[in-house]
């Protein structure tokens, strides 16, 4: 068989990488697009939470005009949050990040996304798989349009291993993106005080890193049964937590 191209010599690719072929991300602070939020379930059966949900992250480091750093551009960065009683401050300082960082619009963010009616609006997506996800598009007016969002934050990481001890960026904290705060927390990242990390229990840490496909179709949803699930929950949707 002659396949018209040779592979010899070539590197092989990172895991998780994603199309991305630069070098491993060091620790710093660096902006993020959140590519994904997808809502799975707790897989460890050590600590008791089995089958409670976690939100699947995947963010994707933005740093093309940023000098120094444009080699860093399109890193993929996974994250999970795993929604137990244990998690709740990690969970919420995710969500401030999202905001302008002002005490009212983390209020407002708290508020819809525990509504114990309605929460985050989410959509049902096939994969080429045949597989069925479900996708977070949307936290009160935060747009996150997963699998495919463009929402910014700043996040910090620091460098960690999966679990078959290949590299892998840990993230150690979230920011709002706006350029005010951004020099706030690299200064935070130079000093040498120990870090207060968003890293969880480690018996509750799950490997998130997995492969995907870019192209999915979304389920559709008719209005018979958007009424039916109005009329269930009271709500328009009630999120699958």
């Amino acid at each position: 068989m002659k396949w018209g191209i040779t592979g010899k010599g070539v590197p092989p690719a990172k895991p998780g990488g994603l199309g991305y072929d630069g070098p491993d991300l060091p620790k710093g602070s660096w902006p993020a697009k959140i590519k994904r939020m997808e809502i799975t379930r707790i897989q460890s059966t050590s600590s008791g939470n089995q089958g409670k949900p976690r939100i699947r992250i995947l963010l994707e480091v933005q740093t093309a005009n940023l000098k120094g750093k444009e080699e860093f551009h399109g890193c993929p960065v996974w994250d999970g949050l795993n929604i137990i009683d244990s998690s709740q401050g990690f969970v919420n300082t995710f969500l401030h990040a999202l905001t302008d960082g002002s005490q009212r619009a983390r209020n407002a963010i708290e508020s819809v996304f525990w509504d114990e009616d309605k929460g985050p609006d989410y959509r049902r997506v096939e994969n080429k798989r045949g597989e069925k996800e479900e996708h977070i598009i949307k936290i009160g007016r935060v747009a996150i349009n997963s699998p495919n969002g463009e929402t910014m934050v700043q996040i910090t990481t620091r460098p960690g291993v999966d679990n078959n001890g290949n590299y892998r960026p840990e993230i150690t904290g979230y920011y709002p993106y706006q350029t005010q705060t951004l020099k706030a927390v690299e200064a935070e990242e130079d000093s040498d005080e120990p870090e207060d990390d968003m890293l969880e229990d480690e018996e509750e840490y799950e490997e998130d890193e997995e492969d995907y496909d870019d192209e999915e179709e979304e389920e559709d949803i008719s209005e018979e049964q958007d009424v039916k699930e109005t009329a269930k929950s009271g709500s328009r949707r009630k999120p699958p937590f």
